[in-house]
């Protein structure tokens, strides 16, 4: 018969207090105006968004808000979204 297992020793993890929680890295969901765009309309995200979260955003839109469809590309100097339904 074999003999127990004894349980990994872990190194003792510090717990600390005091340190604040920094600021969420998320944009907020009005801060683009997806909501108010007519179909034909486009506007460029701001130059310190990320071209990943600008894709992000467009397709959390068209997850939200079908049948409103957005579309969004990399241009020379900026990224811009468009309204195409």
């Amino acid at each position: 018969m074999n003999a127990p297992q004894k349980p990994k020793q872990f190194a003792l993890i510090k717990i600390d207090d005091g340190i604040p929680i920094p600021l969420a890295n998320s944009l907020p969901r009005n801060m683009f105006p997806f909501k108010t765009m007519k179909a034909g309309q486009s506007f460029a995200f701001p130059a310190n968004v990320p071209a990943d979260r600008a894709y992000k955003a467009a397709t959390n839109a068209n997850r939200r808000m079908k049948p409103k469809v957005f579309r969004v590309r990399k241009l020379e100097n900026e990224i811009r979204c468009w309204r195409i339904a």
